[in-house]
């Protein structure tokens, strides 16, 4: 059957069907987890990110309704630095189907192309043989293609051919892929997720694409692990900001004191940011002073990549901030440590990460804090000591 246009039922179940190939592949990704470091989540990562779009769109037959619904539900639901890239890359989609009900083939390929910029602009430094270098190549071949095919069923799969090349190429682009001999992860899981769209395509329904609960993955459950070198900042830390006249080289820049890895995706007076830090207190306490925090998470990127490369044992210890142990302690026998949530003078903050011990005594009159929840529990622990339930 031949597919002429794209409208808003076709564009979300397409995205479905991306996001069940994503889950199978999942463990996959998280094995080849070497960049931007190597804490084997962004097959999570990236699930979690597209789970959220997929249940959180309200479809319509307008593609424009459906894309913008798609964009909102990115935000919220984005994850970790390719899902964070990911979000961005469909907030661009959003905005270039803004005036389309549906699109055919050609209009779809300048859609995509206007789109990769728009996710670049996200990131401080962005770096070849990533996701976005597999993105941008995909888009300019799907122009290219399109200008002399027109049917959807036929000019995806041929493009796909050149986003598997593009993803062949990416260790010659980046020294530590090459000398860890993988492929990205990011971008093979773009891939994996263009190869579930093309399935999907070739067979018309969703019947046979099944979406699994976007947990953490089953203990002991990797391929095998790459990358043993410690990440240079402990902590990747990640807020929502809402103010107005925020800009995005403005955060970007204002971050880049605090450490590396910065996206900043978003626009229009809200703005979801990724940082690798060994100060998410100062982050915070930077952001807060240009606007609203609505949320805030911070991993311990050292304690997970010691989870995954180095456990000192098949069992794993866990307590929340309320224990009081020194960091040495805690370090030397990789207890992994939840934070309470802490709610003062109207802001909430995470315990000893973002809100500092001393700091808690100034605001006692006004403090609520509460247990961290249990999708915060399995966050931390990640897929190493916390299965996924049944």
């Amino acid at each position: 059957m031949k597919i002429r246009c794209i409208d808003g039922e076709r564009y979300r179940n397409a995205f479905l069907a991306g996001t069940a190939a994503l889950e199978r592949r999942r463990e996959h990704l998280n094995s080849i987890n070497v960049f931007p470091v190597p804490d084997g989540d962004t097959g999570d990562n990236m699930v979690f990110t597209c789970r959220s779009i997929a249940e959180g769109t309200r479809v319509s037959r307008s593609l424009a309704e459906t894309a913008s619904s798609m964009a909102e539900a990115a935000f919220s639901g984005a994850r970790g630095n390719s899902g964070i890239i990911f979000c961005q890359y469909i907030h661009g989609l959003a905005r270039a189907f803004g005036p389309y009900p549906r699109v055919d083939a050609p209009a779809f390929a300048e859609s995509l192309l206007s789109a990769v910029p728009f996710a670049e602009e996200a990131l401080h430094r962005p770096v070849e043989g990533t996701i976005l270098t597999v993105m941008r190549e995909w888009s300019h071949a799907v122009r290219r293609i399109s200008e002399t095919e027109t049917d959807f069923a036929v000019l995806l799969p041929l493009s796909l051919e050149d986003a598997r090349k593009s993803l062949r190429e990416t260790p010659a682009r980046m020294d530590l892929l090459a000398r860890e001999k993988v492929v990205d992860a990011g971008a093979q899981g773009f891939v994996d997720f263009l190869e579930g769209v093309v399935e999907f395509l070739g067979r018309g329904s969703l019947r046979h694409f099944s979406l699994r609960s976007a947990t953490a993955a089953p203990a002991g459950s990797h391929e095998h692990s790459h990358g043993d070198e410690m990440p240079s900042f402990r902590y990747c830390t990640e807020a929502v900001l809402h103010g107005e006249g925020l800009s995005r080289p403005g955060l970007i820049g204002g971050l880049s004191r605090y450490g590396d890895s910065i996206v900043v995706g978003g626009d229009g007076g809200r703005f979801r940011l990724h940082v690798h830090t060994d100060r998410p207190a100062e982050v915070m306490d930077c952001l807060s002073g240009m606007g609203r925090v609505s949320f805030q998470k911070v991993d311990d990127m050292k304690r997970q990549v010691e989870a995954r490369n180095s456990p000192l044992s098949t069992v794993g210890l866990l307590t929340d901030s309320c224990c009081d142990l020194p960091q040495e302690l805690l370090d030397r026998y990789q207890v992994h440590t939840v934070p309470l949530t802490v709610s003062s003078g109207g802001w909430e903050y995470l315990d000893k990460l973002t809100l500092k011990p001393g700091e808690i005594y100034t605001a006692l009159r006004e403090t609520v804090s509460s247990c961290p929840s249990a999708s915060a529990t399995r966050r931390t622990t990640g897929p190493w000591i916390w299965p996924t339930p049944t």
